[in-house]
């Protein structure tokens, strides 16, 4: 099944193994109804969001269309703007989670007001990618030192550019501008451009900097930022290993979500043909009766026939997803099927 988009795809199909999204949803919103199509039988299943930092950009702008098209049709001005801001807020949170290396459903489960949520699923990317805790706590300071001298001398500038003032870059924007002669110039020299947008983020998760909601957004510090730096805490940031990897990643980044929490591997099909044979007759049923084939049985029911080969009734109502109703409106042609499979040939 290919889809242009996810609204409505799958809605009478429990057996969606997996959903691809090529580039960010908007909000979370959006992304949790979209990718709960898979999986929806209990089945492994797998959600892959393929995520490029032009996604953001993108976002923004059919937010920013939304507010002209509001104001296009005389809605109240302040309600407008108070969507608005909404929206952006969610361009924001979506982002978090694209670039988060925290668990993915810990993540879920907290914006959607779980705060007391599970740190790890052991289930997500993050989860399953080598991770470790990096003492961040001089280049935060760093980042933040940048921006309040830029604000010094009056100035905000775009999350790039800071990135170019302490890496010490010699394009001509920063030349131009004298920002070589602030005191942070060169700073992280050393520092790569993928590690420096983690720590962005993971400041601008904390709340310490905020980026604005211009159309040209510039990156500000916060008061939290301020007291942050004033008492001198610690500040640490969750890594993947493979960010810590010089060129791991270049212009966009994979990122979540393998899994659906609380389901087991795929089974393992140790006879294909005969799985086939049942979804063909599970077809045929459902053909005559006018319903979708997964309201006879699930492709999981049929894996469980499959790998317990039941021979009885009895046998039946003890694979997963048959129960008294179905066992006896289904079982007979069913059991003949595979009784039918498994009696050698003479």
């Amino acid at each position: 099944m290919v889809a242009t988009n996810a609204f409505g795809m799958g809605i009478d199909k429990s057996n969606v193994g997996f959903v691809i999204h090529h580039n960010m949803p908007r909000d979370i919103e959006s992304y949790y109804q979209e990718a709960g199509r898979a999986g929806r039988d209990g089945s492994r299943a797998d959600c892959i969001l393929i995520y490029n930092k032009a996604d953001v950009e993108t976002a923004k702008y059919f937010v920013e269309c939304g507010l002209e098209e509001r104001g296009q049709q005389g809605m109240d001005h302040a309600l407008s703007r108070e969507l608005y801001k909404r929206d952006l807020e969610r361009v924001r949170q979506m982002t978090f989670y694209c670039t988060t290396a925290d668990c993915l459903r810990s993540f879920f489960l907290r914006y959607f007001g779980e705060q007391d949520a599970p740190f790890r699923c052991e289930n997500c990317s993050s989860c399953a990618a080598e991770s470790e805790l990096v003492d961040a706590t001089l280049d935060a300071q760093k980042v933040l030192s940048c921006v309040l001298r830029l604000d010094q001398r009056e100035r905000a500038v775009g999350r790039m550019m800071i990135i170019d003032i302490l890496r010490g870059s010699q394009n001509q924007k920063v030349l131009e501008s004298g920002f070589d002669t602030l005191s942070t110039y060169g700073l992280m020299k050393d520092a790569s451009k993928d590690m420096m947008h983690v720590l962005f983020d993971a400041l601008i998760a904390k709340s310490y900097l905020r980026a604005t909601d211009s159309k040209y957004p510039v990156i500000v510090c916060t008061k939290e930022g301020r007291d942050f730096l004033s008492r001198q805490d610690p500040f640490t940031i969750k890594v993947a290993k493979k960010k810590l990897e010089p060129k791991a990643i270049q212009e966009g980044g994979a990122a979540p979500v393998r899994g659906r929490p609380g389901t087991k591997p795929t089974e393992v099909l140790n006879d294909p043909k005969l799985f086939e044979e049942l979804r063909a007759l599970r077809f045929a049923l459902a053909q005559e009766q006018g319903v979708a084939a997964f309201i006879i049985f699930s492709d999981k029911t049929l894996r469980d026939m499959c790998a317990r080969l039941p021979q009885t009734h009895e046998d039946f109502l003890e694979v997963s997803g048959v129960g008294k109703n179905k066992a006896e409106k289904y079982g007979a042609e069913f059991l003949a099927y595979i009784a039918k499979h498994t009696t050698p040939a003479r």
